[in-house]
């Protein structure tokens, strides 16, 4: 998250007043205490007025945003991939029907 955060801000795009974070419904590794301090460093830091964190409920797994990972991954085990340059026009080929443009 950091890493994201930090890439953000060297491309000069700005932040919202509040972060909001999606996490999967995993204790273990996302709603653990590292999260939480993180979260309340970056307001206490002033880089947010507020930062909270949203959950998914069980079985999320049929959100068009997890379905639509899912489609890629099995169909893209079937191409060969030859250059790096393939690989973004292929994962774009298939999730066009997702209406993911980016």
């Amino acid at each position: 998250m950091m890493h994201a955060l930090m890439l953000t801000a060297r491309m000069g795009r700005p932040f919202d007043t509040r972060l909001h974070v999606q996490l999967d419904n995993t204790c273990a590794e996302n709603k653990n205490e590292t999260i939480i301090a993180f979260l309340a460093w970056l307001v206490k830091e002033d880089i947010f007025v507020e930062a909270a964190i949203f959950c998914m409920i069980k079985g999320h797994t049929f959100t068009s945003l997890d379905q639509s990972f899912s489609t890629l991954i099995t169909k893209m085990v079937y191409y060969a991939i030859a250059t790096v340059p393939e690989m973004p026009r292929l994962m774009r080929d298939i999730l066009v029907s997702y209406h993911i443009l980016e």
